[in-house]
């Protein structure tokens, strides 16, 4: 068998078009965003910077990484997936698709904004300024809302039902546990500053009223 043969008989190349292009983005974008935190690891973890406030969440990146572990499994073990029609099914995986490439450019540009305030544990420093520009003026925890998305997309993409309980069961609970703590903080310091940010803008979704 030639080398064209091969790749003919390849599972990948034996997939749909648009199931290739889905796989594809899905791969680029999780790798997008896992740069992008290893990124913030290598500038930001040990940084020299003194701490005013601090707390500490069993919501980190090691927990929220045990999480992706266990919803990759789902969806490559193809567990709780809804049998769709054709259509349905392609709509389901472009509308997926954009939600995913929305919520990893999204999560990437939330990082370039917030620089050196990234900290793997919830961390005021003492020159720190509260980030309401960029995507913190839309939602006030967009590298959290962002994940939540791409979760959101990617059940989306593979119509999987338990990858989607699992998210808002699961992950949705403890970004709102770490988005809490971080509130919680965030007002002891920067008091009615962050009582006028925090109206005009919600955890994980923008606010669409008042």
């Amino acid at each position: 068998m030639n080398l064209l043969d091969t790749l003919k008989n390849s599972p990948l190349l034996s997939q749909p078009p648009l199931a290739i292009v889905a796989n594809v983005v899905m791969f680029l974008a999780f790798v997008l965003v896992a740069a992008a935190v290893i990124a913030d690891f290598k500038a930001y973890h040990h940084q020299d910077k003194e701490v005013a406030k601090s707390d500490r969440s069993f919501v980190e990146t090691g927990s929220m990484t045990a999480f992706f572990v266990a919803y990759y499994v789902v969806l490559k073990l193809q567990l709780g997936v809804f049998v769709a029609s054709d259509a349905l099914r392609q709509v389901m995986i472009i509308a997926g698709l954009i939600v995913v490439v929305v919520g990893a450019v999204f999560n990437v540009w939330g990082r370039a904004v917030l620089k050196s305030r990234w900290a793997n544990q919830i961390k005021i420093y003492e020159d720190h300024t509260l980030a309401t520009t960029g995507p913190y003026a839309i939602v006030r925890h967009p590298l959290y809302a962002s994940l939540i998305w791409m979760c959101v997309g990617g059940s989306m993409v593979y119509s999987n039902v338990l990858s989607l309980v699992l998210t808002f069961s699961v992950f949705v609970p403890m970004m709102y546990v770490r988005g809490k703590k971080e509130d919680a903080l965030l007002l002891e310091v920067f008091g009615e500053q962050f009582v006028q940010y925090r109206a005009k803008t919600g955890m994980f979704f923008p606010r669409v009223w008042g």
